[in-house]
């Protein structure tokens, strides 16, 4: 059976990862991207005689790189260039996703484009022309809605004729200015042949920097181009009066905006849902208030809830209790002491807390599945900027609440050093699930009335302690906040 390597890659919130789940099933596996802890997954699935290695490339805005994510997409197309380049596109979300599908066209490997979401975009009156789509791309483009499946069957068929012909996309041409056209032609000429597209090389060499660091370490044939792009690189700079990134970005997203207004219309854009609530839960004045309440009303939630589940538990553990007494009324006093009043009410104990526990996590999941974990980063991105942090450090901070170990792990998201590094000493802060087990025993049995009252306010607590660490290190934290941008998922 012939095998295949698919790279799966689209910009964050685009329903990769549901498409990804949904190819594969449970053949995955799950490790890290060599020298990072990025994690790393891969997955198969059989599809008409080929073996198809899907690999779940990190959510990425672009192959020029800004963040670790991205740095490790431009690295994976030129170390080991796949077979084929499978796009999720969010309908919803057309020209941010389009920017990626561009540069990704440009490295000349086989492609299919998969527009997800359609169901949200017909909601918001977003039309697509599919079949424009396709003819400009120069590759096929399938409508899907990944999370019911539809549309997934003629992807699948899409993926397969795209292997079979290896069919190549239609590298598009960016109006650049003159200046950059004509060192990209100059270059493409001095290029041996690789099995990314000449133009593609040609753009990475004249960007310079770490790209083209690990060009030469991959193609080393390129070495000879190196100075040739140096020295073109000034020429543009010294024409244009910006980098060259910069210039490539602008020529990109203004090939985008053509592009959209060929294959894309927009039409009654009434509010969605997920904007009418946003425009209450992220107002201004209302927001955080709002996040807050929502806050203690989770603690009120679960105390109330599973406060009679406790009690029925604890009522069941009595009850074994006397009914083991008579058994063990003739056995030594140091037997029935260790069964009755040791492991049975020992035990008791514990699992009587696992409701409040258990439903603590599941009122999380549902904030976060709900999309409102997202807003809360956004809410608090303001009050984390006094600490010369951004909102996504306190997404880290947040799940410091489930558990410190994976919150420090998950400050690599922050895309600066000193980010990681001032989140991961505030975590500790954080009252992490060992110690709310412990917070939930004692003001269950010293504040049985106002036990959600003193859980919240320890939890405010922790949060005001956090902020006050946060200021007395602020000091240590070199070099300007960083501007926030975060997508947010429909709710």
């Amino acid at each position: 059976m012939p095998e295949a390597t698919v790279a799966i890659i689209a910009i964050p919130n685009s329903g990769k990862t549901t498409l990804f789940n949904r190819l594969t099933g449970a053949h995955q596996e799950v490790g890290n991207w060599p020298g990072v802890t990025v994690e790393k997954k891969v997955g198969r699935f059989d599809l008409d005689g080929y073996r198809v290695t899907l690999v779940d490339l990190p959510g990425a805005y672009a192959i020029t790189p800004t963040t670790l994510e991205e740095r490790i997409v431009r690295d994976y197309f030129l170390q080991s260039p796949p077979d084929a380049i499978l796009n999720v596109v969010d309908a919803t979300n057309l020209y941010r996703s389009l920017g990626l599908t561009l540069q990704l066209a440009m490295t000349g490997l086989p492609m299919v484009v998969a527009v997800n979401m359609m169901d949200e975009a017909k909601k918001r009156g977003i039309r697509i022309d599919i079949e424009a789509l396709s003819r400009h791309l120069g590759v096929p483009v399938v409508p899907i809605v990944a999370r019911t499946g539809e549309g997934v069957e003629a992807l699948k068929r899409a993926l397969l004729e795209t292997l079979q012909g290896k069919r190549r996309p239609r590298i598009p041409h960016f109006s650049c200015p003159v200046a950059v056209e004509q060192a990209v032609n100059d270059l493409v000429k001095a290029i041996a042949e690789e099995r990314l597209d000449k133009t593609f090389v040609a753009f990475r060499l004249l960007e310079g920097g770490e790209a083209t660091e690990r060009l030469l370490e991959h193609h080393p044939a390129l070495a000879s181009a190196l100075e040739e792009a140096q020295r073109k690189r000034r020429q543009v700079e010294r024409v244009l009066g910006q980098d060259i990134v910069t210039t490539c970005a602008q020529c990109r997203f203004h090939a985008v905006k053509g592009l959209l207004r060929e294959v894309a219309a927009v039409e009654g854009a009434a509010q969605t849902l997920s904007d009418r609530i946003d425009d209450i839960l992220l107002h201004r004045w209302f927001g955080l208030p709002l996040f807050f309440l929502f806050m203690f009303l989770m603690f009120q939630g679960v105390f109330a809830l599973g406060a009679p589940l406790q009690e029925a538990i604890e009522a069941g553990v009595h009850r074994l209790q006397e009914g083991l007494a008579p058994a063990l009324a003739g056995s030594p006093a140091w037997l029935s002491g260790l069964v009755i009043d040791g492991i049975v009410e020992g035990v008791g104990v514990v699992v009587s807390f696992l409701p409040i526990i258990a439903l603590f996590f599941v009122f999380l999941s549902l904030i976060e599945d709900t999309g409102y974990m997202a807003r809360a980063a956004f809410l608090m991105d303001r009050i984390m900027h006094l600490l010369r942090l951004d909102g996504k450090a306190f997404i880290s901070i947040l799940l410091g609440y489930g558990c410190n170990v994976p919150a420090v792990m998950g400050t690599r998201i922050l895309a600066s050093p000193h980010n990681r590094i001032l989140t991961m000493l505030l975590i500790p802060f954080s009252l992490c699930s060992a110690r709310l087990q412990v917070f939930l025993f004692l003001s269950a049995i010293l504040f049985a009335s106002k036990a959600p009252w003193v859980v919240f306010s320890l939890y405010g607590a922790s949060l005001l302690v956090i902020l006050l660490a946060g200021l007395i290190l602020r000091p240590f934290r070199f070099g300007p906040p960083e501007p926030f941008i975060m997508e947010l998922p429909p709710y």
